[in-house]
């Protein structure tokens, strides 16, 4: 497969990542409630988010397939924080808040979508570079 399908996929979870707190499922704060752990949460998921679109341009856009490997790898990377950053960072207990019934299982779900995009990515990259030689 062509590496530019792995770079849209990735950037369009990393749209997702930031996306989803604030408007999709938005979070506490942005649902109407008071500020509450749900919003560090959501910010640090649009921080991976964009992190993880940053990256994945740049093993586009740079031709060596070297770098390209490299990129699939810290998406994997930025992809397992995605998916851990709910336990790491918390959210609201309560299971009647928005947080905790949307937002939470979403970006569970970007984070593993991402993790095993970015593995096939980095796998078939490797294949690819092996039956080149």
């Amino acid at each position: 497969m062509k590496k530019q399908v792995f770079v849209v996929i990735l950037s369009v979870l990393g749209i997702l990542s930031v996306v989803t707190p604030r408007y999709i499922l938005p979070v506490c704060e942005y649902s109407g409630l008071s500020r509450m752990r749900c919003t560090d949460l959501s910010i640090v998921v649009g921080i991976l988010g964009s992190a993880i679109i940053v990256i994945s341009m740049v093993g586009m856009f740079l031709k060596s397939p070297t770098v390209f490997r490299t990129s699939m790898l810290m998406s994997f990377l930025l992809g397992c924080a995605v998916f851990a950053s709910p336990a790491v960072v918390g959210y609201c207990k309560s299971q009647f808040h928005p947080c905790h019934y949307g937002t939470v299982p979403a970006i569970r779900i970007i984070g593993i979508l991402t993790v095993v995009s970015s593995a096939i990515g980095y796998f078939l990259s490797g294949r690819h570079q092996r039956i080149q030689k």
